[in-house]
């Protein structure tokens, strides 16, 4: 099964050199080490997590923005959005369906990792970034890059309040009717809402024609 996520993260950046060029990834940090289960309205824990990620996994971890890489003044013109990320459960997803891996009925926290494109006259040079902006997180402070792109990372940040959990099916009803309702991508649902809804006003009014005849 793979989801987009909705709502989708956007962010805006700061203290980037505009003449230089970067690279926004994203990755998902396990925020605990369990399986919840929906109970009468309530995540509560029903168990111990299997080791994140797995072994002998075939889908990625990370998702590289696609517009990356551009330049620093474009990202602090334009902002950064992940909009075509997509998580999974499924361990063989391919890299080009833009996918990230997950368990089902786990907790995680996106974790946004900017890069830099190494300068090979000048490699020792550095940029920062406003880290105060996002909030960084020591205790998820990335070790890892993609690989073979020559990418310096500026940091790693996690942004408050964003953690979720990830399901087959929502748990919610109101969760429910607000994607339904505003998720883009949910358009089947919405359509099939309409036809319930012309289904039942024509059984209602059948039933009162029936009546007064």
């Amino acid at each position: 099964m793979k989801m987009r996520i909705f709502p989708s993260l956007s962010l805006k950046v700061t203290g980037l050199c505009p003449s230089e060029l970067y690279t926004f990834f994203i990755d998902m940090v396990l925020v605990q080490p369990n399986v919840f289960k929906h109970n009468a309205g309530q995540w509560v824990v029903s168990g111990q997590a299997d080791e994140y990620p797995p072994q002998q996994l075939n889908c990625p971890l990370i998702y590289i923005q696609e517009d990356s890489p551009k330049l620093g003044s474009y990202w602090m013109e334009s902002g950064v959005n992940f909009t075509r990320v997509k998580i999974t459960n499924s361990k063989t997803s391919k890299s080009s369906d833009n996918m990230i891996y997950v368990y089902s009925m786990h907790q995680y926290l996106p974790r946004i990792h900017i890069a830099r494109k190494l300068d090979p006259i000048h490699p020792a040079r550095t940029c920062g970034l406003e880290s105060s902006r996002f909030g960084l997180s020591g205790n998820h402070a990335a070790s890892a890059r993609p690989a073979g792109m020559g990418l310096e990372l500026v940091g790693s940040y996690v942004i408050p309040g964003t953690q979720f959990h990830t399901v087959t099916a929502y748990q919610n009803p109101d969760v429910i009717r607000v994607k339904i309702e505003n998720n883009p991508f949910a358009k089947g649902f919405r359509n099939r809402q309409d036809e319930l809804k012309n289904e039942e006003m024509c059984g209602s009014a059948g039933t009162r024609a029936d009546v007064f005849l």
